[in-house]
């Protein structure tokens, strides 16, 4: 394959769909380094709904493009949640459901799902355990493994102390902005006695102008729980 011209392969992943050419992207080094920017198309990327405000991307049904990519990456070690829309190593799932379930509903927990808690920031079960241990300084090699919430290195996330000393994570950001409306949130991350997290979300409204009749009948998203 490596062997074709580069016009013949450029013509050949023309006429993949988006999970495909990511697929054929991560055959090997070479390709990776052609195509690797099809990656980055907001149809595989973790499903953000406060972002987006796309609420298609964030369903575990098969037409949906992520969900047709990470179905593709299954193997023996790795299989697809239903829940977290993301890959998860099969010995996660409970034993019944690791090879009978279908893989588009089988989910890792009953209660599993995805959390969002602003528009940039998205946990799942798995993401908040490792947040949890972060937090209380009980970081384990494993989690050292996976990307964990604050560990970035644009430095939107902060670790710092409360007035008892306990580890917390600040982060600030702005939700998507209005013609005459902008809102930022500031948050605080802590962990309980309860390996839970608490999260504190202090909102900031600025109107430029007067707010008119238009304005006013279209939402804007805050929070998973309320729009205004």
């Amino acid at each position: 394959l490596l062997d074709l011209p580069l016009e013949l392969i450029l013509e050949i992943i023309s006429y993949l769909p988006p999970a495909s050419q990511a697929c054929f992207a991560l055959t090997c080094k070479p390709l990776y380094n052609c195509f690797s920017y099809v990656l980055k198309d907001e149809a595989l990327c973790f499903p953000r709904l406060l972002n987006n405000l796309n609420p298609l991307i964030s369903l575990n049904q098969k037409h949906v493009a992520r969900n047709q990519f990470l179905l593709l990456l299954q193997n023996r070690r790795w299989k697809y949640c239903a829940a977290c829309l993301k890959l998860h190593p099969r010995k996660e799932f409970p034993r019944g459901l690791r090879s009978l379930t279908p893989s588009i509903t089988r989910k890792c927990a009953p209660f599993a799902g995805i959390l969002d808690l602003c528009a940039c920031t998205s946990l799942t079960p798995r993401g908040m355990e490792r947040l949890v241990r972060s937090l209380q300084g009980a970081i384990c090699e494993r989690d050292q493994r996976y990307p964990i919430l604050g560990a970035e290195p644009d430095g939107r996330y902060q670790f710092s102390r409360d007035d008892q000393g306990n580890r917390t994570l600040t982060h600030t950001c702005s939700t998507p902005r209005q013609s005459k409306i902008a809102c930022r949130l500031e948050m605080t991350i802590s962990a309980d006695g309860a390996d839970s997290l608490v999260v504190r979300t202090y909102y900031h409204y600025r109107f430029r102008k007067t707010p008119t009749v238009a304005i006013w009948c279209k939402k804007i998203p805050t929070c998973p729980h309320r729009d205004l």
